[in-house]
């Protein structure tokens, strides 16, 4: 994980940079180095459902994934995320 790679960061002179998720990294930076504002990736986010509630009921199922569908786009329209 990224705790054992920063430790390796900390203690082993040829490593010269460390990439790992934001927040997890400020942690770190104020007392051991410097994140850069720009990024290199980003996370595609996505979401599951058990699939016992979309194989049951045809009808279900276009409930269940419109309602996620809906709440996902409301949710990037909105800034949420």
């Amino acid at each position: 994980g990224l705790d054992e790679s920063f430790d390796l960061y900390k203690f082993d002179p040829s490593i010269s940079a460390l990439a790992g998720l934001r927040p997890k990294l400020n942690e770190y930076a104020p007392e051991h180095g410097k994140v850069l504002d720009s990024r290199f990736t980003a996370v595609a986010q996505s979401i599951g459902v058990p699939r016992i509630l979309i194989e049951q009921d045809i009808q279900k199922q276009h409930v269940i994934l419109d309602f996620l569908s809906s709440a996902v786009t409301d949710a990037l329209t909105s800034g949420l995320v």
